[in-house]
This record gives structure tokens, C-alpha cells and sequence, in this order.
């Protein structure tokens, strides 16, 4: 087992061990007669109320929330509800762009249109081709 003192200064770490052990020895009598007494303030405690408070920083949820969004993607250009006011269904809440949605809207009645012509041309053309079979 490894020790602290190599083997020959374990004599004299004991015997400076013993020597301050016997130095601390003394009379503390004699000592504690001459140690003045200490001067003291004494203080009579009353009775009063006491406010306990504290201020703590944190942040409030509302138990139940709403998420509002747009039933369609596009740009809003207008918000028409106040936030933390009351809506009911069917309230208009934004205002969006309508400038792609009337695009979209004009592309299908051109394409509506084109059919409908396509087929004006195909009943023209399937009547001209009976009046050829029938003769």
C-alpha cells in the first residue's frame, strides 16, 4: 500500500506531528479570564403586519385560441377584424389581391368558350356529313 512519507522520514513526520499536537495544549483557563466581555445591543421586537409579494416575469395563455386563415393563397391586402374581437361565420376577415383570381377566372370562360365553339364546328361538320351519307 502506497503511502504518503517514504519509509525513513516516517519518524520525523510523526515526531513533528506529536510536537504540534502538544504545542496546541495549553491553559485556555487562564486565557478565558482575561478575554473582556463583549458588548451586546438588545432589541424588542413588536408585532406588525407584514406584505408578501413577488414579482415574477412569465408569459399568460389563453385557454382556447383560434388560428385565422385564408381559404385561398394570395396576397392579403387588407386585414378588416380588429384582433381579440368577437367574428361569427361567414364575416368577411381579409381582404386579398383579386387580380389572379380574375385572371384564372377569364382563362376558363376563354377556354369554355373555345370548346363551345369546337363543338358548334363538329355538329356543323357531323350535319354536313349526313346530308352527304343521306344522298
Amino acid at each position: 500500500m502506497p503511502t504518503m512519507f517514504p519509509p525513513r522520514l516516517r519518524p520525523v513526520a510523526l515526531l513533528a506531528f506529536l510536537s504540534l499536537s502538544l504545542a496546541g495544549c495549553g491553559d485556555s483557563a487562564e486565557q478565558d479570564e482575561q478575554a473582556p466581555t463583549p458588548q451586546v445591543r438588545v432589541e424588542t421586537l413588536q408585532l406588525q403586519p407584514l406584505a408578501i409579494s413577488s414579482e415574477l416575469s412569465g408569459r399568460i395563455l389563453a385557454p382556447r385560441t383560434a388560428e385565422v386563415r385564408a381559404r385561398v393563397a394570395g396576397v392579403v391586402l387588407k386585414r378588416v377584424y380588429r384582433e381579440g374581437s368577437d367574428v361569427k361565420r361567414g364575416d368577411v376577415l381579409f381582404l386579398i389581391d383579386p387580380a389572379p383570381f380574375k385572371a384564372d377566372h377569364d382563362s376558363a370562360r376563354a377556354t369554355l368558350a373555345k370548346a363551345q365553339a369546337t363543338l358548334y364546328q363538329a355538329r356543323l361538320q357531323e350535319q354536313r356529313y349526313r346530308e352527304l351519307v343521306d344522298d
